[in-house]
């Protein structure tokens, strides 16, 4: 914009100083061609200042010999005026022209127009050439810069290229090598039906599907789930599709005849035409899940160790009873209970009679038999709070909690009556013993077991097969 200023300014100095030179030849208002000067002196001024400003705004543009010929422009404008009336005041007019001009001219007001006119088309001509090649160096100027940003853009178009074609390969990489499988599914607006827009490499060795059938029917993807697990899996995926809710699940699968385990996991993502997107992933967790359910049979398996152990440790191998370290256990806590809930506590002594003589007549194991099969009888007929424990030998003790002298005495005729009646197989007919102690408060468990101990031998003494009460 400066240029083409200076360069209208330029023209109109021109003009103003060739209507000078015309008005004066022709001695026509001499009395106001002040005005003309006055106006080509604003003219060229607002030409040196608009150079000025050009140049100390620090351009590139060659100006020096622009500002000399506006400079002179402007000094042989000046100098036109004053010195021809220098020139008319020293000399009188000198008619020598020819008649055809109708005011006298004088060679004074010749000489200066064959001057002063060149000169002024001279200095307009170099200023429009100086004006001109400013232009032109402009040009060159934004041309190389226009090339250069060119070139420049050109260049991060193309390394932009490069880097997203390096991305999009790596994405690709990534994606095809990663050890789950993933997948993206659009679900278009409105009842068009879902598609698969992505499929890895894994998550097609993982469901053995067909990836162009798979693209065009994505229910192909439902084809590998196990038949137990169909239907349930079927409405969990169209539940989560249906609320557009994040997905996640595990189920079996079948693939090449073999039945493994994965977990799928999508997120939907809403796009802005009214589609959604799910992108999701597919884990293959098959050793996981065995694992996981070796450990849980390995858990199973010592859980029933540990209560066969506890069964052997507190139980009797032969008859299955409670052992005597059971017994001793459950003895002290319930005297605990009964002394705090002031309830009644009895205990029974028993063994069987004449034991010794049925392991000689029929040998020890039918003395077991023996054992056994009173054991059974009895726990027929017990509470579920009742304890019976093998004291040793042919030996018992029955724990009777919330039971009083009378009602422990009851319990103990009918186990008798048990014992003794039908006959046991080999042996025949079986007796017992029984010996009976109600717990008194404050009362040690050695002095309630010997007072027990004491009744049973005053059974035995008094004939065998009855019940005795301890004083």
């Amino acid at each position: 914009m400066p240029l083409q200023t200076l360069w209208l300014l330029s023209v109109l100095v021109f003009l103003i100083n060739y209507t000078f030179e015309v008005l004066d030849f022709n001695h026509l208002y001499e009395s106001q061609q002040f005005l003309l000067v006055l106006a080509q002196l604003i003219l060229s001024l607002w030409a040196l200042i608009e150079w000025a400003l050009l140049r100390n705004s620090q351009t590139a543009l060659p100006l020096t010999g622009l500002g000399l010929a506006l400079s002179a422009q402007c000094l042989i404008g000046l100098s036109r005026l004053p010195l021809g009336w220098l020139l008319e005041n020293g000399q009188a007019p000198v008619e020598t022209l020819p008649s055809h001009f109708d005011s006298p001219v004088s060679h004074f007001d010749l000489g200066l127009a064959v001057v002063y006119v060149p000169l002024n088309l001279l200095l307009f001509l170099l200023i429009s050439k100086l004006l001109i090649s400013a232009f032109a160096f402009t040009e060159r100027q934004r041309a190389v810069m226009l090339q250069r940003e060119t070139a420049t853009r050109l260049s991060a178009e193309e390394e932009v290229r490069t880097l997203r074609a390096q991305l999009e390969r790596t994405a690709y990489e990534l994606t095809e090598n990663i050890p789950v499988g993933t997948y993206t599914i659009v679900l278009p607006p409105g009842d068009a039906m879902a598609k698969f827009s992505f499929m890895s490499r894994r998550f097609i060795e993982l469901t053995g599907l067909d990836r162009k059938a798979a693209a065009s029917d994505p229910l192909q993807a439902f084809a590998c789930v196990h038949p137990d697990d169909y239907p349930a899996w079927v409405q969990l995926n169209a539940e989560a599709f249906a609320r557009k809710q994040p997905f996640f699940g595990q189920t079996r699968i079948i693939v090449h005849d073999q039945v493994r385990w994965i977990t799928a996991e999508s997120r939907p993502r809403a796009l802005p035409d009214g589609s959604t997107v799910w992108e999701g992933v597919l884990i293959d967790v098959t050793e996981q899940v065995l694992d996981k359910q070796a450990a849980e049979e390995a858990r199973r398996a010592l859980q029933a160790a540990n209560a066969e152990l506890q069964r052997l440790a507190t139980t009797d191998r032969l008859t299955g009873a409670w052992n005597r370290t059971h017994l001793e256990e459950t003895l002290d806590a319930e005297m605990h209970r009964a002394e705090r809930y002031r309830q009644p506590l009895s205990l029974l002594i028993f063994d069987i009679d004449h034991f010794k003589a049925i392991n000689d007549t029929h040998g020890h194991l039918v003395g077991d038999e023996v054992l056994i099969e009173l054991t059974r009888r009895i726990h027929a007929h017990l509470r579920t709070v009742d304890v019976l424990a093998r004291w040793g030998g042919e030996e018992f003790v029955l724990l009777l909690p919330h039971c009083g002298t009378a009602e422990a005495q009851q319990v103990a005729e009918k186990l008798r009556a048990l014992v003794a009646d039908p006959p046991f197989p080999v042996a025949g007919q079986v007796t017992a013993s029984f010996g009976l102690a109600q717990w008194q408060p404050q009362e040690p468990l050695d002095t309630w077991l010997k007072r027990a101990d004491d009744a049973l031998y005053a059974a035995k003494a008094a004939g065998r097969n009855r019940v005795r009460l301890a004083e």
